[in-house]
């Protein structure tokens, strides 16, 4: 059932990570927003890091923090992010969302969010001014798309419900899907 949500979380989150050639309409909105907003700083974060990595390889002068980056590498991405020599980072979730300060920026979007809500409220916590010259005021951006995977899932993380019950309670992901909220 895990690996399963996992494939299809990523189906909604860019259909040619799991080998299917069709557009992301979350990479779509990225764009979007970045066009319409090009120097307005912006946390970007997601679950997948593969995938951060190929979106960030296509936005020229952005960041990028993933399990993968040394202490080093990610003090740096932080530095050039809060010193405004770049105005967007993408971020993983766990890498990114604890115990870096990125309140330079006002706005966070989610690609998708952590099973673990701690884990997502840490990311959203980036955005804490700590000082007065900071943002006092932040967007929260949740990408989701509409009777897929993805609403399911911020139901289960908003109400605190574990991914252990949901793997435990149901025998397929037919059936965690087509159940009612």
């Amino acid at each position: 059932v895990l690996s399963q949500l996992t494939r299809l979380r990523q189906l909604s989150l860019a259909p040619v990570s799991v080998g299917v050639a069709a557009p992301s309409v979350k990479e779509d909105f990225i764009r979007e927003w970045l066009e319409n907003n090009p120097r307005e700083p912006v946390l970007i974060f997601s679950n997948f890091s593969t995938y951060l990595r190929e979106l960030q390889k296509s936005i020229p002068g952005s960041l990028i923090i993933t399990g993968t980056n040394t202490p080093q590498e990610k003090q740096k991405a932080v530095e050039l992010f809060q010193g405004g020599k770049s105005n967007v980072l993408f971020a993983n979730i766990q890498a990114g969302g604890t115990g870096l300060t990125l309140d330079r920026a006002g706005t966070v979007i989610f690609l998708d969010r952590a099973y673990e809500p701690t884990l997502n409220a840490q990311a959203e916590d980036r955005l804490v001014a700590t000082t007065q010259e900071s943002n006092q005021s932040a967007l929260i951006i949740d990408l989701v798309c509409k009777d897929s995977v993805d609403e399911k899932i911020n139901y289960m993380v908003k109400n605190k419900i574990s991914i252990t019950k949901i793997v435990n309670d149901y025998k397929s992901v037919e059936d965690f899907i087509n159940a009612k909220n």
